[in-house]
């Protein structure tokens, strides 16, 4: 007779657990008809903005070529993966927040659909371009937005790219010393 140790019976628990808990609706949400939202959002009277783009998975199109700080559109059909928008001032220093709320459960019964569309204004200036995938190019992605961007080049695919990802980047770009086109250390002979 074959000897089951516990991690073997305590990972078949955990399973079935899931699949009972999958099997009643209670850790997943349906597939829905595809709905199709338009976002715009003015940049009022700041002269600078933050933007953060949390998007954890589907098709994500960032460009230029709006005269509003942002018009966005958005089709997804799962209703928790509804895009928030969220934009406040503080003096001229502006704060745009996209982000997919989502809760963690498993979406069934059919083709899944999320992608966002992003025109930003090509005014504002950009601090910092990451790009994922291993390329080590920028391929005509917002060439002239980024002239005095700091760019970060990561192996890890956008799927991938989490959290920590995010954070590690943001701490790099901190290390930096930015000089905007400048010289540093240089004497004038």
């Amino acid at each position: 007779m074959k000897k089951v140790t516990s991690s073997k019976r305590l990972t078949f628990a955990g399973l079935a657990l899931w699949f009972a808990l999958v099997g009643c609706g209670l850790l997943t949400t349906t597939v829905n008809d595809v709905r199709t939202e338009s976002q715009s959002v003015n940049l009022d009277s700041a002269t600078s903005a933050n933007i953060e783009i949390e998007f954890p998975a589907g098709e994500l199109k960032v460009q230029s070529g709006t005269n509003n700080l942002m018009d966005a559109s958005f089709r997804y059909n799962v209703r928790d993966w509804q895009p928030r928008v969220q934009y406040s001032e503080n003096g001229t220093q502006g704060v745009l927040r996209v982000s997919q709320p989502g809760n963690g459960r498993v979406p069934v019964g059919g083709r899944l659909i999320n992608e966002w569309e992003i025109q930003l204004n090509e005014n504002i200036p950009m601090d910092l371009l990451i790009r994922t995938g291993g390329e080590r190019r920028l391929s005509d992605f917002l060439l002239w937005e980024a002239a005095y961007a700091e760019l970060l080049f990561l192996d890890r695919l956008w799927p991938d790219f989490g959290e920590a990802d995010l954070a590690a980047a943001i701490r790099d770009f901190g290390a930096r010393e930015r000089r905007f086109g400048g010289l540093t250390g240089v004497v004038a002979g």
